[in-house]
């Protein structure tokens, strides 16, 4: 408790798209990032590191929501 200083703020979504190689994950993403879920994700990553010593992964983050693991090919969607 206390290693995280975060607010609130608002996440939006505005497409789907695939993650993963040969094992796609259906996803929500969009274009805009707020600022705060890339500060999120970093005090996140650093409290981890800090407390079971796991090592930092990469710097490359996309922020998304994943809908569906290994879902083969589902239509693409835009958001509305």
């Amino acid at each position: 408790a206390g290693l995280l200083s975060i607010c609130a703020f608002q996440v939006s979504y505005s497409r789907s798209a695939y993650f993963g190689g040969t094992r796609k994950h259906l996803v929500l993403t969009g274009t805009d990032h707020p600022s705060e879920i890339v500060a999120l994700r970093r005090q996140l990553l650093f409290a981890l590191s800090r407390l079971a010593r796991l090592p930092m992964p990469a710097a490359s983050f996309t922020p998304h929501l994943t809908l569906i693991y290994n879902c083969g090919r589902t239509p693409l969607m835009t958001l509305e």
